[in-house]
């Protein structure tokens, strides 16, 4: 939800959370009849999460968008595989997290 340019992170947590049960119930029972664009939508709520089964879950669904033909997933494994990258402590492949700083984005780092 967004209010007065601002992103309420507690509801779209909550939000994501359910998100990411329905995914899981359709992906499991309808995985052949998912569309390339269904995997990449599906891939989102994963991707927004920092936990590691979310990421390779997101990754899955991501990668799965590319071969059946949705091309936006490719940017889309590029950013969940930097996500993981920080997860582990380690630097970026692809420079796809950023972060806001004195009011402009600048590359995420590890410490």
């Amino acid at each position: 939800m967004v209010k007065a340019g601002t992103l309420d992170h507690k509801t779209l947590h909550v939000k994501n959370g359910i998100r990411r049960e329905m995914i899981r119930k359709i992906v499991k029972n309808k995985d052949k009849k998912i569309s390339g664009a269904d995997c990449f939508y599906a891939a989102i709520p994963f991707h927004h999460s920092h936990q590691k089964a979310h990421l390779k879950m997101a990754l899955k669904l991501a990668k799965e968008s590319v071969n059946r033909g949705y091309q936006r997933g490719k940017k889309l494994v590029m950013a969940v595989e930097d996500r993981i990258c920080l997860t582990r402590g380690i630097p970026q492949k692809y420079d796809t997290q950023l972060v806001l700083r004195n009011r402009k984005f600048v590359r995420y780092k590890t410490k």
